[in-house]
């Protein structure tokens, strides 16, 4: 995912919410320039290439933060739409380095695979429920990403995922080798990171 992706959240990363940047929430638009205006109109000095800075730093710090959880973790909800019915996945995934495509297996005759025939539109969810739990439920997140499924361009492409799904997840073993399975990627071309209830934070994938 480069930097260079539209974003926008809730708040700026690394600002406190009493803070004045903090406070123009849903202001970072544009280049900064709304933001700018927001605080210029209250009286507060502010120079554009400090505040384009503090957004630039924002926002790195978001990507990090999606790119981190995209790797870290290896199991994913897949939700697939045929006639207006969603229908919903648990798979296993491996991204690619930039975490611009996530590679998924399934079975040809499955619901998901038939839905993606019609609709390639598809959204993946990867979370943290299984590590904040207790007292730290409210600091799990959440991340959406929507994107389109492509079928796997060339045998290289192919092999090498086969390769790393099985290194990452043997269990597979039987899925990846079956002769009916297929190997698909998801081109992700959104996504929104939640923290916590309240906290959000979404991106637009460039080429």
């Amino acid at each position: 995912m480069p930097a260079t992706m539209h974003f926008h959240y809730v708040r700026m990363a690394g600002l406190p919410q009493n803070s004045i940047a903090g406070q123009t929430a849903g202001c970072y638009i544009s280049g900064g320039v709304i933001g700018l205006h927001f605080l210029r109109e209250r009286g507060h000095s502010a120079k554009t290439s400090d505040f384009l800075q503090a957004i630039t730093k924002g926002e790195n710090q978001m990507l990090d933060k999606i790119k981190d959880l995209i790797k870290r973790k290896d199991t994913c909800v897949l939700a697939t739409v045929f006639d207006q019915r969603p229908h919903c996945s648990l798979m296993s995934y491996v991204p690619d380095e930039e975490c611009r495509k996530i590679y998924l297996v399934t079975h040809k005759q499955t619901k998901k695979f038939k839905n993606m025939l019609q609709n390639p539109v598809v959204s993946l969810l990867i979370d943290t429920r299984d590590e904040d739990v207790g007292s730290r439920r409210g600091q799990a997140k959440a991340l959406t990403l929507h994107g389109i499924v492509q079928k796997i361009s060339g045998k290289g492409e192919e092999d090498a995922f086969r390769n790393q799904m099985l290194v990452k997840h043997p269990h597979l073993k039987e899925l990846v080798s079956h002769p009916d399975a297929e190997i698909f990627s998801v081109k992700i071309e959104s996504c929104q990171l939640l923290e916590g209830p309240t906290q959000a934070y979404f991106e637009r994938v460039g080429e």
